[in-house]
């Protein structure tokens, strides 16, 4: 079988892959056979990330313009160099990670409670079914584990525009705001309620107005 390569994919032997520095790579894509795992990016930089990440840990890997003695490339796709390539290639397929996980589960007794260990912080906290809820209230981002705003989702667990969204979506007067603070489509409703009064923005009267669009004007205002 053969992997699908695209320009900036790194070629890597599955004995080398472990299934963490897969997740870890920042790849977007990847095509998968037998043999071999064909990783593809969005980014330089998080091509060359993985690439000193590799080298750092002595593996083995294999690019479209420095293929290695054991990889054959062949435009967009590659097979093992002692292997054969029996056409059938493995098409590139979006990369799925599971949602970040802000407690780590260590064990749990029979009286139910749960020993956990925070996963940034390496906490270890003994906690209840109902404490374990809380910890999830709200719903922590499934990128990075925050749970009030990042730069994934606001605090209204809105996603984020991404930057060329801001560039082709929000109006002049909100542009450099949501480039340093980043907004999502629902905040582009909230700022349409927000107005610049005596120097200071405010919520205009006759708008409603929820916890997000109260922070929308402080964060107006702190950058004045």
């Amino acid at each position: 079988m053969t992997v699908r390569l695209t320009p900036n994919s790194i070629v890597l032997r599955n004995a080398s892959a472990e299934e963490k520095l897969v997740l870890e790579s920042k790849a977007t894509a990847w095509s998968r056979d037998a043999q071999l795992i064909a990783l593809a990016f969005e980014g330089e930089a998080d091509r060359l990330l993985l690439m000193a990440r590799l080298r750092e840990d002595g593996i083995d890997f294999g690019t479209t313009e420095r293929p290695p003695s054991w990889l054959f490339i062949d435009g967009t796709e590659a097979w093992l160099a002692d292997g054969d390539r029996d056409g059938v290639v493995a098409e590139l397929l979006p990369l799925e990670r599971p949602p970040f996980q802000r407690l780590e589960i260590l064990s749990r007794s029979e009286s139910g409670l749960a020993y956990v260990r925070e996963r940034k912080s390496g906490i270890l906290r003994m906690l209840t079914e109902e404490e374990l809820r809380d910890f999830n209230d709200p719903p922590p981002c499934p990128e990075c584990g925050e749970q009030f705003g990042c730069e994934h989702f606001n605090c209204a667990g809105e996603p984020l525009l991404s930057d060329d969204e801001i560039e082709h979506d929000v109006p002049p007067q909100w542009l450099a705001f949501a480039r340093e603070a980043g907004i999502s489509r629902q905040d582009l409703d909230r700022l349409s309620s927000i107005a610049e009064e005596s120097g200071e923005f405010r919520v205009v009267p006759e708008a409603q107005s929820d916890m997000r669009t109260m922070e929308l004007v402080l964060l107006l205002n702190e950058e004045r």
